[in-house]
């Protein structure tokens, strides 16, 4: 009988789909982050430009192609000019 395989690792998050384990914890607070972007993108609302960046490269470096896209949203979104 084989024992039973433990999937609460504390660095293992599901986003998109996906189960990741995180290299390390902050990865992973990047990744819930990015994930409460998916799944309400105004959440991104009370996130800084700066913090945006650094999850959707975190994103990047975890290849979720949907995280990444939603925060690429965001950023533009933010960067976006005003009425001239």
């Amino acid at each position: 009988m084989r024992p039973m395989q433990r999937n609460d690792h504390p660095r293992r998050i599901q986003i998109t789909g996906r189960n990741v384990l995180c290299d390390t914890f902050d990865d992973r607070e990047l990744l819930a982050q990015a994930k409460a972007v998916v799944l309400n993108p105004a959440t991104a609302d009370t996130l800084s430009l700066e913090n945006l960046y650094v999850i959707r490269d975190a994103c990047q470096r975890y290849a979720l192609g949907k995280a990444q896209r939603a925060l690429k949203i965001a950023i533009d979104i933010r960067t976006l000019p005003g009425p001239q």
